[in-house]
């Protein structure tokens, strides 16, 4: 089903990118700590500020680091492109790319993952950078692109349709297969 998506952009000259709302990722760290530090002989950092670079994720390191507008190098989406992750996008699981952008002074940088067609993916998260940032920069307090941010609203379910849902099943279930968790069943 992806591959049929990126054919039609990569035929079409569409770009094709993501935007991480929340990511948790460490791949920009891993790429620093293991690639990036030795070669420029380790930065005279000690043991005890690697443990904490190696604990830590790419959006907080990388919110002290980048000021708005700037994101960071493009680096592959895995280190192994035909790994477990992207294994069933075959021939596209190499051109498939990610940065982190920060489009606004208070919050995280946001991640961006996106597919090369044209193999130069450096210009391409030029442009995708741009386009993000523009769509991004309106609150600076929230940093996502307005289209994610209207998307979510469209398909966000109401917490009285989740009930309704959620009674139902526990209709059919029986009193006890859902009980809800306890500090929402005090007694007192």
């Amino acid at each position: 089903m992806y591959t049929k998506l990126y054919e039609t952009c990569a035929e079409s000259g569409v770009l094709l990118a993501g935007a991480v709302k929340d990511s948790r990722g460490r791949r920009f760290i891993d790429i620093l700590r293991c690639k990036v530090l030795p070669s420029l002989g380790g930065l005279g950092l000690k043991q005890k500020e690697l443990e904490v670079l190696e604990r830590s994720r790419d959006t907080v390191l990388l919110d002290h680091v980048l000021e708005v507008g700037e994101r960071t190098f493009t680096f592959r989406y895995a280190e192994k492109p035909a790994s477990y992750v992207l294994r069933d996008l075959g021939e596209w699981a190499a051109r498939v790319y990610a940065f982190y952008l920060k489009t606004v002074p208070f919050d995280r940088p946001l991640r961006v993952e996106f597919v090369d067609f044209g193999g130069e993916p450096a210009g391409t998260a030029d442009r995708i950078a741009s386009l993000i940032y523009a769509l991004s920069s309106h609150h600076d307090a929230f940093g996502l692109p307005s289209v994610l941010i209207e998307a979510d609203a469209c398909a966000r379910l109401v917490e009285e349709d989740l009930c309704i849902v959620r009674d139902s099943i526990a209709d059919r279930l029986g009193p006890s297969a859902l009980l809800d968790l306890r500090r929402h069943r005090k007694p007192f």
